[in-house]
């Protein structure tokens, strides 16, 4: 299970927004009501989870100043290899309840990582 605990030591800012909805939302209306939320806020997701129209929320300003980062064209260092990936996607986008980046690895190919793995 999944708590404030679980993100404290890599963003010891993190904090808990929860949201309730008077309907079932769909995945794309959740997201779309997440990624909203933490603009309004200036905070960075770090993760989200929804059950039974509650929306919980799990942010960071330290996580926006690293989502700021991470646009197309910029080198993000992997944590354990010391190895250079460029970001090819756009934006940074929620992929199971977290916001990843696609990037090219230095052979060429190219993974989805989560933004939180480039984090110290």
């Amino acid at each position: 299970m999944v708590t404030k605990k679980t993100y404290q030591k890599k963003f010891p800012d993190v904090k808990i927004q929860k949201l309730q909805t008077e309907v079932v939302f769909s995945r794309k209306e959740v997201e779309e009501t997440v990624i909203q939320m933490c603009n309004s806020m200036n905070l960075g997701l770090v993760y989200y989870e929804y059950t039974n129209r509650w929306i919980r929320i799990y942010t960071s300003g330290k996580m926006k100043k690293a989502l700021d980062g991470m646009v197309q064209g910029a080198e993000l260092l992997d944590p354990n290899t010391n190895q250079i990936f460029k970001v090819l996607s756009e934006a940074p986008y929620i992929v199971c309840g977290e916001l990843c980046v696609e990037v090219e690895l230095p052979n060429g190919k190219t993974d989805v990582y989560s933004c939180e793995y480039f984090i110290d």
